[in-house]
């Protein structure tokens, strides 16, 4: 868990620069005008691809209007959260229709839904440190064309992205596996439960 600042910080080191950067939103140097420009874009980004845990928001009701308010079997019309960045399931299906910052269902809702979606986590200190590893290095490939012109340096950034992808990935299955291990667990004892005598 870092500040912002910090992980352009991480950034600079991995593509072998001098960690000068001081203020996002105040840019001073070279190198905080570039991390300025592209954290937010790298952030959406990488919690939409990676869709971690801590950003996954579960059965969040929203209520909806009638998109022909005259017709009582219209469709229904609901408007996505602003922190939502990705839709993963409404319902418990995965099958809707999306129209920008809308979604469209049949009228068999009854005028509301739960939907799940990766939200927009903006506070960095409720990030993971697996996230702000990956986060580093993904701002580290994102910008290492505006602050070097070292090939090397560009290969390093590459390289390290693809690094900490794997291990991040590879860590969002374990606890995945995890996370349904226990719920399989939790359930077969709701269903069995132990007689004390």
């Amino acid at each position: 868990m870092k500040t912002p600042v910090e992980l352009c910080n991480d950034a600079l080191r991995i593509i072998g620069l001098r960690a000068d950067c001081t203020n996002l939103d105040d840019p001073i140097s070279e190198s905080d005008k570039v991390f300025s420009a592209y954290f937010a874009q790298t952030r959406r980004k990488e919690l939409k691809r990676t869709r971690p845990r801590f950003a996954c928001i579960e059965d969040r009701k929203l209520l909806g209007t009638p998109i022909d308010p005259a017709n009582p079997m219209s469709d229904i019309e609901f408007l996505k959260p602003r922190d939502c960045l990705y839709i993963q399931k409404v319902n418990g299906h995965t099958e809707f229709t999306e129209y920008g910052n809308r979604i469209e269902v049949k009228s068999s809702t009854q005028g509301f839904i739960n939907i799940n979606y990766v939200q927009d986590v903006i506070d960095t200190l409720l990030w993971t440190d697996e996230f702000d590893e990956l986060m580093a290095a993904a701002l580290a490939k994102k910008c290492v064309a505006f602050l070097t012109k070292d090939a090397t340096a560009k290969n390093v950034a590459d390289a390290e992205y693809m690094t900490q992808v794997s291990q991040f990935n590879s860590l969002n299955a374990r606890d995945a596996k995890i996370k349904k291990k226990h719920h399989v667990l939790q359930k077969n004892v709701w269903m069995f439960p132990r007689r004390y005598s």
